[in-house]
């Protein structure tokens, strides 16, 4: 910046602000505050900071690392000098809540009127309407005994519930049990029915939950295939019951399936049934077929599942449902003929630029990598995919091809491992492929020449 400790702060100051301009110029007038401990001025920089940002378009607002720089110019003051100069206004409150997870990494009793101070946030409603990305997570950790009084712990519920709304807590069993203590230790009408809604939850008796659904909602439901899960969902959020369900949540754990949200894992075993798995419960993964995405209301195929996966639970070929078999086999005769290269120029046209990767000259010996969505536009899995095409005469061997399914099904990086194939396929290399990717716990597909027929149909490549 070129200023020295012998310079005059009021006239640098009175200077530079009429010009702040930019996040750089931000960060060099944060810079001057801390060198001259003018922390006072925050409170006319952060406002100037939103109208910068107002002006900015969506891929130019402040990234994460520039949030980082500005925490760690302000890392000096505690949060109560902190809060006076960030109160009021958007970009100050943003900082704040990030200093908290810095400072206060895990809310106990003994921290726990810290999280009080959310409620002088004058512009939190703004900030929960902008959902920004904060970088750490705090660790809710509340046991009995808490040394407030009751009206003050109903304003520590007030602000922790911000902070959850905000996605500034980790969510785990220890979070609801930490409520489920608040909420006890305020004995309020309002807390004894969320408790009961806690209670339900984390018990998920199916008869029970049931009886809940119809006097909510005043329902005459008798199975768990009529019930509305989203819908009972949203009401318990509307009620402050602090439930949460992100299928990233369920999770392999060697050979079982862990439901990590607190609430109820709705899923069609193999047959097709429907059952219910409770909050932080087990299930074997060959068990389940699909899981219920209740904020979509969408039925998904569980995370890394693997075995055997049909094209139409592939989100990025989902369009393949709306072509029939018998529809597909009036053009199956303009694939039959592609070789390797033109059936992967098909598949990237299908899959897009965006979110797949080119191949190397490697991969056109081995396999082909793609970005594929399995269950949701979110759900972003690396794909090993073997092409075996016109050129490998009439079937296709074991020795033709177990070196590319080995060096596929063994790479770490796919989720998702897809053998095509124009000549027939022979029955042990269909009897490896699937071996192995079993044993290496990979989603796996096999395409013959109608399947691709019907794919490349679907989305108007052929």
């Amino acid at each position: 910046m070129g200023y020295k400790m012998t310079v005059n702060w009021n006239e640098y100051f009175k200077k530079i602000l009429p010009n702040l301009s930019s996040m750089n110029s931000v960060i060099e007038i944060l810079k001057a505050v801390k060198e001259s401990g003018r922390y006072e001025l925050l409170q006319i920089i952060f406002p100037k900071i939103n109208g910068i940002i107002g002006h900015l378009k969506f891929d130019d607002l402040p990234s994460d690392e520039v949030f980082r720089k500005i925490i760690d110019l302000l890392s000096d003051l505690d949060l109560e000098e902190l809060l006076d100069v960030c109160a009021e206004s958007i970009f100050g409150n943003i900082i704040w809540l990030n200093m908290l997870c810095e400072k206060e990494n895990i809310i106990t009793n003994s921290n726990i009127h810290t999280v009080l101070k959310v409620l002088n946030l004058k512009k939190i409603d703004d900030v929960c309407f902008f959902q920004p990305n904060f970088g750490k997570k705090i660790f809710l950790r509340i046991s009995e005994g808490i040394n407030l009084p009751r009206n003050e712990l109903k304003k520590v519920i007030d602000s922790l519930l911000i902070l959850f709304r905000l996605d500034l807590l980790e969510k785990d069993k220890e979070l609801v049990d930490s409520f489920r203590t608040l909420y006890l230790e305020t004995d309020l009408p309002d807390s004894r029915k969320i408790l009961r809604e806690i209670e339900i939850i984390l018990e998920s008796d199916e008869s029970t939950l049931i009886s809940e659904y119809n006097s909510i909602f005043g329902e005459h439901v008798q199975s768990i295939e009529e019930v509305n899960w989203k819908q009972f969902f949203d009401y318990l959020v509307e009620i402050n019951c602090p439930v949460f369900f992100e299928l990233s949540k369920v999770k392999v754990e060697g050979d079982k399936f862990y439901n990590g949200n607190f609430f109820v894992l709705v899923y069609k075993d193999l047959s097709g049934n429907l059952k219910l798995l409770k909050p932080f419960s087990r299930i074997k993964v060959d068990k389940v077929q699909k899981i219920l995405d209740i904020s979509r209301s969408i039925w998904a195929t569980p995370p890394v599942r693997p075995g055997k996966i049909l094209l139409e639970d592939i989100y990025s070929f989902r369009n393949i449902r709306l072509i029939s078999r018998e529809n597909a086999s009036k053009f199956i005769s303009r694939v039959i003929d592609l070789s390797e290269d033109e059936i992967e120029e098909k598949l990237r046209k299908i899959v897009g630029d965006i979110g797949s990767t080119p191949h190397t000259s490697t991969e056109v010996v081995d396999y082909y990598t793609y970005n594929l969505r399995i269950s949701s536009e979110e759900d972003l899995r690396e794909a090993g995919v073997i092409i075996k095409g016109k050129s490998f005469g009439k079937q296709i061997t074991l020795k033709n091809v177990a070196n590319q399914i080995i060096k596929a099904v063994t790479n770490d990086r796919f989720d998702l491992i897809i053998l095509i194939h124009i000549p027939q396929l022979a029955d042990d290399v269909r009897i490896h492929f699937e071996r192995l990717c079993l044993q290496f716990n990979k989603m796996y597909a096999i395409i013959g020449p109608e399947d691709l027929t019907r794919l490349f149909l679907a989305y108007n490549v052929i």
